[in-house]
């Protein structure tokens, strides 16, 4: 599972979720209009119409991001790099010299890792346990990184408060718990990477399952015989301990 970028939304949307997405986009243009921004129409496509494009988890995300803000300042695009762009903020906590080429291969490999731990489990072809343990087994940093790919992941997924009660009751974790409370609001909150250290395997294993739920029906929905996702795809062989 990754992030997406999709035009034509609203002809791609599953059934039962096209009022939520209308709702995310009238809430947007809430928020062009406060800030004073040209509003955004989004169009009416059929399913033929629209595209679907694989980007790159949300560090993917953050770049077509920055890639806007540069268009809309000077008009044109930064010169592309080699190996697509690769644009920075302006921070100082970003030392764009010191990241290597092996430092950017790592980040995405680090996130296809993710990507198919996370896959192998929402399609039964991994146990919870066995991801949980995968995911102690990281640096905390790594562990942080882990948590917003796949709260990104349940927000594509389109996740309900309903969804968040039966994963968080497949997650072995008290419904009590930071993470279990935060994925049942209406709307669900995605801060888990901000929990302390000692929550993180929690919010893991609600995450996870809460995914695992929302997948799963959009696998044998909307996806079921016409689904060209590779991560819905996962032969059983490619599983590793």
């Amino acid at each position: 599972m990754g992030l997406n970028v999709v035009v034509g939304v609203l002809g791609n949307a599953e059934d039962n979720h096209t009022s939520m997405v209308r709702a995310e986009l009238v809430a947007i243009g809430k928020l062009l209009e406060r800030a004073g921004a040209p509003q955004w129409a989004e169009p009416e496509l059929d399913d033929g119409e629209g595209a679907d494009f694989e980007a790159w988890g949300c560090a993917g995300l953050h770049t077509v991001g920055r890639l806007a803000v540069r268009l809309a300042a000077s008009e044109r695009l930064p010169k592309k790099a080699r190996g697509g762009y690769r644009l920075r903020p302006r921070s100082a906590s970003w030392n764009h010299q010191a990241m290597t080429e092996t430092s950017r291969d790592d980040g995405h490999t680090f996130r296809r890792e993710i990507e198919r731990v996370v896959n192998e489990i929402a399609q039964g072809l991994r146990t919870l346990d066995d991801g949980s343990g995968w995911f102690s087994g990281l640096a905390p940093t790594r562990r942080q990184e882990v948590l917003q790919e796949v709260a990104g992941y349940a927000m594509q997924a389109h996740i309900t408060s309903a969804d968040g009660r039966a994963g968080v009751a497949k997650s072995g974790v008290k419904p009590t718990a930071n993470p279990s409370v935060m994925i049942c609001m209406d709307p669900p909150r995605y801060g888990f990477a901000s929990l302390p250290a000692n929550e993180h395997v929690k919010a893991f294993r609600v995450l996870v399952s809460v995914f695992t739920v929302a997948d799963t029906r959009r696998r044998e929905t909307y996806c079921k015989g016409t689904c060209g996702h590779a991560w819905h795809n996962l032969p059983a062989e490619n599983v590793q301990p």
